[in-house]
């Protein structure tokens, strides 16, 4: 695996990407509160020609072999880790399925229903 860096300072991996990796942390501030949150960080394949020629040196028209780090959180007053974990885990597997509808178009949805379903409860 070669790790590269674009013009931007993305790093960039050649060859095939590594798992998913989840992350869970809580943050505290000063006055004791508490803010859980988790992570999955993922790599996804460059397709953008005009980035994948800025990190391969070579014309984008050749088939990308190179892939970016991209990472989703969920961030709470409640500490429901392994659910966030679990959740954002759904959300990474949804966006791999063969209809490839973009990650944003299921967080939005996420969001959406979330919202709805809190305005429907009070």
């Amino acid at each position: 695996m070669l790790m590269t860096l674009s013009s931007t300072g993305t790093p960039a991996i050649q060859g095939l990407p590594p798992a998913p990796t989840c992350y869970t942390y809580v943050m505290a501030a000063e006055d004791g509160a508490r803010v859980y949150g988790s992570c999955v960080i993922f790599w996804e394949r460059i397709t953008d020609p005009e980035s994948l020629s800025l990190i391969s040196g070579t014309s984008a028209e050749a088939p990308s072999n190179y892939s970016s780090p991209r990472c989703i959180c969920l961030i709470s007053h409640w500490g429901f880790l392994e659910t966030f974990e679990q959740a954002l885990t759904e959300l990474y597997r949804l966006s791999m399925t063969e209809a490839k509808a973009p990650l944003e178009a299921h967080v939005r949805h996420l969001v959406l229903e979330a919202h709805w379903s809190l305005t429907y409860l009070l």
